[in-house]
């Protein structure tokens, strides 16, 4: 995969294969950031588990969790309960590439890129996801948006956000 999702996303995480079978078909890919330390992200994630069987998976919509967990058992714990795919909980060097990549202050944190190319589209993706609940018409609606957007590549994208919601400060 000659992109960002194949490059720097799973880099050292799997394999190319597992990569291009995880991605095969999707047009967008969340990157979903959290830790099970986290009140906020635990009262996130379940809106985001069903938002997902909802809506992503029949979207071509595909989640990676990227944990912050400060232990691999605590990020087994919390990534048993979510349906999609992750980076293994020990991979620290990629978690903080990608955090410091797409400017990741605090979590829980949600942004969406192409799938194909890997351009960024939007990383307000938790407020978003958040004002449409469990509403499938408005969630389906919120994916064919995002895919509507035009996405751009990375060197070009704005990443910081205003913090309008309480999550928790990454130091």
């Amino acid at each position: 995969m000659e992109n960002l999702i194949g490059k720097i996303v799973m880099e050292d995480a799997i394999t190319p294969a597992q990569t291009n079978a995880a991605m095969k078909g999707k047009s967008l890919v969340l990157l979903y950031f959290s830790a099970s330390w986290c009140p906020p992200c635990r009262a996130f994630t379940p809106i985001l588990k069903e938002f997902y069987e909802k809506c992503c998976k029949p979207n071509e919509v595909e989640i990676i969790f990227i944990s912050l967990d400060r232990d691999v058992k605590s990020f087994n714990e919390y990534f048993g309960k979510m349906p999609w795919i992750s980076l293994p909980g020990n991979d620290k060097d990629t978690q903080a590439k990608l955090s410091k990549t797409f400017e990741v202050n605090g979590i829980p944190h949600l942004l969406v890129l192409d799938a194909k190319t890997g351009h960024f589209v939007t990383n307000n993706a938790k407020g978003e996801v958040g004002n449409v609940a469990n509403d499938v018409e408005k969630g389906n609606a919120l994916i064919a948006s995002w895919k509507a957007k035009e996405s751009v590549p990375l060197i070009d994208a704005v990443f910081s956000e205003k913090k309008t919601a309480i999550g928790c400060v990454l130091s």
